[in-house]
């Protein structure tokens, strides 16, 4: 059981190869949101995240999770912030909603590997706006079948979110 929260904010990871729909981990990720949303435990859905592929056809990660599951979710329930590119913005962009909405509870739900630096970077960004409670889920998912190089298996992702973007957000003091 989780505590009820006013949001369930998916955090997106990758598009499909050609774009068109989610990566097997963002179809993960967006299908515990709804699996949050119907059991009651948050009352209101966002999902956040831009593009990564320059095709003409290609959806942004967020548009290809409510494409996912948007059809299963009253209209009034869903947003969509399609702009943010990496897991600051996510949680600059999304504290916008929380902000615009009143909403000060959030459940958020990431890959796991993924999770940790959600956490971190969405604790260090939201406490300062008095936004305390925030609990963190992980959806695990599959390896490969996206647009990125990083998401083909589980020890290229751990590389990449380990070595180079917990320090990156460290340095840059996100975390």
């Amino acid at each position: 059981m989780i505590a009820p929260a006013n949001v369930v904010i998916g955090i997106s990871s990758d598009v499909s190869k050609d774009g068109t729909a989610c990566s097997p981990q963002s179809a993960a990720i967006a299908d515990k949101v709804l699996e949050i949303y119907e059991r009651g435990w948050a009352q209101n859905v966002l999902l956040t995240g831009g593009h990564h592929l320059r095709s003409w056809n290609a959806v942004t990660e967020a548009r290809a999770m409510a494409d996912r599951i948007g059809h299963l979710l009253p209209n009034d329930r869903l947003q969509v912030e399609w702009v943010a590119k990496n897991t600051r913005k996510n949680a600059e962009y999304s504290l916008v909603f929380m902000r615009r909405n009143n909403w000060d509870s959030v459940i958020i739900v990431a890959h796991p590997i993924h999770a940790l630096r959600v956490q971190k970077t969405f604790k260090k960004l939201w406490k300062k706006q008095g936004i305390w409670k925030i609990r963190v889920v992980s959806a695990p998912s599959p390896y490969g079948g996206g647009s990125q190089r990083r998401w083909q298996n589980f020890y290229s992702f751990l590389i990449w979110d380990r070595l180079i973007a917990m320090p990156l957000f460290k340095l840059r003091g996100w975390i």
